[in-house]
């Protein structure tokens, strides 16, 4: 169940509460596919999980830990393509724990959260980098009336010198 909330930035909000035994990033992207949520990112949550998978900062290696943790935080991006997440969570000692958010983080009571929709006109999405092995984020403002999209930002290319699509656009080429 998700509740909208207008707000005059001209961003929406909706808030779902994620239940017991639920992937928390599974969960995310099924909401925001079946939501037609282009353009979304987590603006809060709260919650615990029993099983925590992380991806380490520096690429390849993943923690995957079975305890109780708490949310302290979640922040990231999402869209149809997939999701950019990152968390933290502390344990029973209080002692935290951060990266990047895999499958395989479940739910143990709750996971409260709030995910904030930009204007409709923008659409993100994931194209594959070269540079960094991911899938990252590129973000298109598309003309509702014409259909022609312009992206809005993205990758510096090898082949435009190492500038993003905007600085090429914003000197004319």
């Amino acid at each position: 169940k998700s509740i909208e909330m207008e707000h005059n930035s001209g961003s929406r909000f909706r808030a779902l509460r994620i239940e017991p035994g639920q992937d928390l990033k599974e969960t995310l992207i099924d909401f925001c596919n079946d939501n037609g949520l282009h353009s979304a990112f987590v603006a809060t949550c709260v919650g615990s999980l029993t099983d925590l998978h992380l991806r380490l900062a520096g690429g390849a290696e993943t923690l995957r830990l079975h305890q109780k943790f708490e949310i302290t935080s979640l922040v990231g991006t999402l869209c149809p393509d997939g999701a950019h997440l990152h968390m933290c969570v502390s344990d029973e000692a209080g002692a935290m724990r951060g990266g990047h958010v895999m499958e395989g983080n479940l739910v143990f009571t709750t996971a409260e959260i709030v995910v904030g929709v930009i204007d409709s006109d923008l659409r993100f999405t994931r194209e594959f980098d070269a540079r960094t092995g991911f899938p990252e984020l590129v973000v298109v403002r598309e003309n509702k009336d014409s259909g022609a999209k312009n992206v809005v930002e993205s990758k510096p290319s090898a082949e435009a010198g190492g500038k993003s699509r905007t600085e090429l656009e914003k000197i004319g080429l």
